[in-house]
């Protein structure tokens, strides 16, 4: 008799487990670049958080990488025309910023660690793990 495991949130939401980070990271990307999106800042987090609470047994790490990509490339994206002679879309320091970018994500997934210790050990809600993981 085998008995299947279920996941511990309904699989119709799984998915989120697997893209709340590369969500957030988009959202905060968004927020850091456009000023008339910095709505984003107070909601793109959401998605993570939801997934710490709910029962996601650990943020899975190639995700948060990506996020965390993703979030530095968008904010760091005025390096990569940094000291261009024109309106090129890659200057000489392009890869100054992809180089940057991949180092900040290495960060966003010790945030993501770190939040998923703060709300699984310490039993913090994720309304409070989460910023104190970002901070």
């Amino acid at each position: 008799m085998t008995t299947a495991i279920q996941p511990p949130y309904g699989s119709g939401l799984a998915w989120l487990a697997q893209a709340g980070p590369l969500i957030a990271g988009f959202g905060a990307g968004l927020a850091y670049v456009d000023d008339r999106l910095s709505w984003l800042a107070w909601v793109a987090l959401v998605p993570l958080g939801w997934a710490w609470s709910h029962g996601s047994r650990s943020t899975p790490l190639a995700a948060a990488f990506l996020g965390g990509i993703i979030y530095h490339g968008m904010a760091l994206s005025w390096l990569r025309s940094c000291y261009a002679d024109g309106p090129e879309w890659f200057g000489p320091q392009a890869p100054a910023w992809l180089a940057i970018s991949i180092i900040g994500a290495a960060f966003f997934v010790l945030m993501c660690c770190y939040g998923q210790y703060l709300v699984r050990a310490v039993r913090l809600p994720a309304t409070v793990a989460l910023p104190l993981a970002w901070l």
